[in-house]
């Protein structure tokens, strides 16, 4: 692995090695910290920052991963590109994943609970098969199964707290009526 800190004046500017731990790490440490002071900024109370630091992370980290994850895929291509050229991907990647992040949010917030399984199964994909003589491509279909049932749960959930909602409030409006 090459080091990802260039200090002989003789290289021309170049980007992160974004396959590297370090440069995932601290990418991760200074987002963490951006999001910690911008939690301590709207929130000082010591009481309440830390409901305000998840809320603030539970929005950053979905978009840093899919960051990273792009970065990380894109990193050997980007490495052979000019630097101004790699600079501009790099923030053209990070305004597209933030737009998807965005547009996607009502889709994307049910894949946490359901991915814990999926990673599980994909780290146990050749123990099983090995074991349990259970082909991989089971394991896939598995896992597709349980990323479709965590959405629609969600969806279901979604639409049942939508439906008791308006009934509450009709209820609502009708005793108010009732009232008048």
């Amino acid at each position: 692995m090459q080091s990802i800190i260039r200090q002989n004046g003789h290289h021309r500017p170049a980007l992160p090695d974004f396959r590297n731990l370090g440069t995932v790490l601290r990418t991760l440490v200074a987002v963490n910290a951006g999001a910690a002071l911008y939690a301590l900024a709207r929130e000082p109370s010591p009481a309440r920052w830390f409901a305000e630091l998840s809320v603030a992370l539970g929005v950053a980290e979905p978009y840093l991963f899919l960051v990273l994850a792009i970065l990380w895929l894109a990193s050997p291509r980007l490495s052979r590109l000019p630097y101004d050229t790699g600079a501009g991907i790099v923030v053209l990647v990070t305004i597209l994943a933030g737009i998807v992040v965005w547009e996607t949010r009502h889709i994307l917030a049910p894949l946490p609970s359901g991915a814990v399984l999926f990673a599980w199964l994909s780290e146990q994909a050749n123990p099983l098969a090995l074991a349990a003589d259970i082909s991989p491509s089971v394991v896939q279909i598995t896992q597709g199964v349980v990323v479709l049932a965590v959405v629609i749960a969600y969806e279901v959930v979604r639409r049942w707290i939508a439906a008791y909602e308006q009934r509450e409030l009709k209820a609502a409006l009708e005793t108010e009526e009732a009232a008048a």
